[in-house]
């Protein structure tokens, strides 16, 4: 086993020595226990997610272009803008740079919380003021905890790496698809792939979800378990999950203290934050709707094979409920916490 893999077995030996009482709270684990059961009722998203969101779409659109011309274009979107720029750009350096101490850390963190639109609202003076003052202070740590010229990077730089661009924009395809289509393209994707997906999917909620700090640090601190052999799940039940694997499974009881559970589902089990298409607000339960991994249906209306299940808790779309209904062919993985469970159910109006 290579040092990286040792790495990992430590982290998850740790993991599990640390929080013994947690994992084993039987109030925690009723909660865990729910996720793994069908539910008929309509998911209703939490204020706290942010939806229907564009800041990606914006951060691509001005970090995209030259130097020159990304100036430009920056200095030219709105002030939320600006802000979500910064906020989604901070937490990349969470992603790309897992050796900053915790004091680095905090300071990244502290910036992504307080980053707001205020900052550069021109219309009142005030805020602006108030905003600046604020920022004094956090450029005041930057510089006693980083060099001069790694604190401006950081904190006041607008470049971004092809790799992050990447990152970023390989997300906002998988939301071009129909909500409803996304999780068998996301099953179909290879291990290095989806571990791209739900790092895109974190920085999206760290940056810009309405959460708590508590909140925010977890997921900033679950960045490193994110890798591709994470991923990399077993191809039947038979077999077991791997260290990696395992590792960010011991991440879910302390997810469950923090998070409710409305918010575990839209952040650690949805396929891609809420940006609804119409074909998934207009399906109709008529033998023509098909689901994806349905057959389509023959002249008489019968399936020529069983639809493949694509729930196992909640479906997060519309007036769609997770129905136990007996005969959809269940997959390994795919569903629940980071979608390394089993879909058991089949999502229906």
């Amino acid at each position: 086993m290579n040092q990286k893999n040792n790495l990992v077995l430590l982290i998850s030996l740790v993991c599990a020595i640390a929080v013994p009482a947690r994992s084993q709270d039987p109030n925690i684990q009723a909660k865990i226990a729910e996720t793994r059961k069908c539910s008929s009722v309509k998911f209703v998203m939490p204020s706290s997610i942010a939806v229907e969101n564009q800041a990606f779409e914006s951060f691509i659109g001005v970090a995209a272009l030259p130097s020159g011309a990304k100036q430009k274009a920056f200095s030219n979107i709105s002030s939320k803008e600006k802000s979500d720029f910064f906020k989604i750009r901070l937490s990349l350096i969470l992603l790309k740079y897992p050796a900053l101490t915790n004091d680095q850390k905090e300071l990244v963190l502290d910036t992504i919380i307080s980053t707001s639109s205020d900052q550069y609202n021109k219309s009142r003076p005030e805020i602006v003021d108030k905003a600046r003052k604020k920022s004094k202070l956090l450029q005041e740590r930057a510089l006693a905890l980083f060099a001069p010229r790694d604190a401006y990077e950081i904190f006041a730089g607008i470049y971004t790496s092809d790799e992050d661009l990447d990152l970023i924009r390989a997300y906002e395809a998988l939301l071009s698809l129909p909500i409803s289509s996304r999780k068998q393209r996301l099953r179909e994707l290879s291990p290095k792939d989806k571990s791209r997906f739900w790092k895109a999917q974190m920085i999206y909620h760290l940056a810009l979800s309405n959460l708590t700090r508590n909140q925010k640090e977890f997921i900033a601190d679950s960045l490193k378990y994110l890798t591709p052999r994470t991923f990399d799940f077993a191809i039947n039940n038979v077999l077991v999950k791997n260290e990696e694997t395992n590792a960010l499974d011991s991440l879910k009881p302390r997810a469950f203290e923090i998070f409710s559970k409305e918010e575990i589902f839209a952040i650690f089990m949805s396929n891609g934050i809420h940006k609804q298409s119409p074909s998934d607000s207009q399906r109709s339960n008529t033998v023509n709707s098909v689901w994806p991994g349905e057959a389509t249906p023959d002249s008489s209306g019968v399936l020529l094979k069983p639809p493949t299940c694509d729930c196992v808790w909640w479906c997060g779309i519309g007036d769609f409920g997770c129905t136990n209904r007996v005969g959809c062919g269940a997959t390994t993985d795919g569903c629940g916490w980071y979608g390394d469970e089993s879909c058991t159910s089949i999502c229906r109006p």
